[in-house]
């Protein structure tokens, strides 16, 4: 068995990641993950003549892209909606692959920088197939699968028996979203990395190479690059660390984050601001909501929490499949339990758990309340993933875990990932009254390209290499302050 933190078990943790995140990319109808159908049209364009903003606004308020002949799979929206548990993905509209047509074609996130389109999009380089459709989603799960390995190499000196537990930070519906043309996952393993170099960094008495500052450097502003909320989570990964080397670290002001990780996180936030002003968002028509006063829109999405959290851990593509709201609850608990253990087990980390918590869910509140005055449109769980993989990554570093406890967290988070990729399997053939595993959906216009039991069996064989991970190693140390004869940055 590998020993932890080692780079085969890292391998080990990767290779699960990126089964379970191609599974999810065969089982998913096209075009039908969150918002992946405007995600492929901006991926599209990117090798065909737009890679920056060139959106216009029509009469109706839709944003469309200035693009005239393309696929025909653009045109319209394939997508199979939700909220229907008799439908099935085999009653999707069949995809027209081949035919070119003329066309404004829908493009919501045209202002998006082209960092993930451009690489995500490759495949569209070369062609407007469904092959390459399904390349540029394995795209998107191996450049997830990398950022977790590069997190995880970063760790393994400072907290070799961490690896496995990446596997609880990052949630199955995150796994989900890099099986989809989005760069929410990609945003949510962004935030992950972050955080793991800001802790390598302070582990390390911010005296690393200038590899690590490089990639720290790379990884911020990618994280504010991907997606403008990148920007709200940056800050709150940030802000938190300087209370964790003020407390746990015991740093005086104004040396309880050194000077080259202030100011290029300073850096990243303006870079991706200026972003946001030279190519302002789509913004859609207001809905008039003169009845939603401030107060009532943070009440009314404070009443949401204990839904965007079950979105958060187990969700995954238009037709809403889900596993059952018990198992949910189990990894929500599982999250509280950590937080928990990591507040009694290193108090001096207390202010910054609290910190990462707010940002996690309390801002979320907040940012939800201003769009809903302003038009009747809600947050989902996944918006606020990245915020809760720093939380729950800060957490379980600062405690530390026995092997046995090690064991039982991943287990746990292993089941649930392979309960969301069979309740997906279940929805997309049969519907969610009928639990029916081995069909390929007979009736309808869409099938997995490879037999459900093959994309079970590679599900199977993740948790199996996750569980393995978890095992290999001995028990952890809950996180003590570095200390620092000079100050840092100097």
């Amino acid at each position: 068995m590998p020993r932890q933190g080692r780079v085969p078990t890292i391998a080990l943790v990767v290779a699960g990641f990126m089964l379970f995140g191609s599974v999810f990319a065969l089982i998913i109808p096209p075009l039908s993950g969150a918002d992946e159908y405007p995600q492929a049209v901006r991926a599209w364009s990117v090798y065909h003549g737009h890679a920056v903003n060139s959106a216009v606004i029509g009469p109706d308020g839709k944003q469309s892209d200035t693009i005239l002949a393309g696929p025909k799979w653009l045109d319209a929206n394939w997508t199979c909606s939700g909220g229907n548990p008799a439908k099935t993905a085999a009653q999707c509209p069949a995809i027209d692959w081949d035919t070119k047509h003329l066309h404004r074609f829908p493009n919501n996130f045209a202002s998006y920088s082209p960092l993930y389109y451009g690489v995500a999009g490759i495949p569209f380089a070369f062609g407007d197939g469904e092959a390459h459709f399904y390349a540029a989603r394995l795209i998107t799960v191996a450049l997830g699968a990398l950022v977790i390995g590069f997190a995880l190499v970063a760790l393994r000196p400072v907290a070799p028996q961490f690896a496995a537990l990446a596997a609880v930070a990052i949630t199955p519906t995150s796994t989900a979203l890099l099986g989809t043309i989005s760069p929410s996952g990609l945003e949510i393993t962004l935030a992950f990395l972050v955080t793991a170099l800001l802790w390598r960094l302070r582990a390390d008495g911010y005296s690393s190479t200038r590899g690590w500052r490089a990639g720290f450097a790379a990884a911020t502003l990618a994280l504010v690059l991907v997606r403008p909320s990148g920007l709200v989570w940056l800050t709150g990964i940030a802000l938190s660390y300087l209370l964790l080397g003020m407390t746990l670290d015991r740093r005086r002001f104004p040396w309880f984050l050194p000077r080259f990780e202030a100011l290029w996180t300073a850096g990243a936030v303006v870079v991706g601001l200026a972003w946001i002003v030279a190519i302002p968002p789509f913004q859609p028509i207001m809905v008039p909501a003169p009845w939603l006063t401030p107060l009532r829109a943070v009440w009314l999405s404070i009443a949401e929490t204990g839904d965007r959290l079950t979105q958060a851990v187990a969700i995954s593509g238009a037709l809403d499949a889900t596993i059952p709201s018990i198992f949910a609850m189990v990894g929500i608990g599982t999250w509280l339990l950590v937080v928990g253990y990591a507040w009694q087990r290193v108090r001096r980390g207390r202010l910054a758990l609290i910190s990462l918590t707010l940002f996690a869910v309390v801002v979320p509140w907040l940012l939800e309340a201003v769009q809903a005055t302003r038009w009747l449109g809600w947050w989902q769980g996944r918006y606020q993933l990245p915020a809760i993989a720093a939380l729950i990554a800060t957490a379980l570093l600062l405690a530390g875990w026995r092997r046995s406890g090690r064991i039982a967290l991943v287990t746990i988070w292993s089941l649930l990932s392979l309960g969301l990729v069979i309740a997906t399997v279940a929805r997309q053939t049969t519907g969610l009254q009928v639990l029916n595993l081995f069909t390929r959906g007979t009736g309808g216009h869409w099938s997995p390209p490879l037999p459900t039991w093959v994309l079970l069996g590679g599900a199977t064989v993740a948790a199996v290499l996750w569980i393995a991970a978890a095992a290999a190693g001995g028990d952890a140390r809950p996180a003590t302050g570095q200390a620092v004869s000079t100050p840092p940055g100097r």
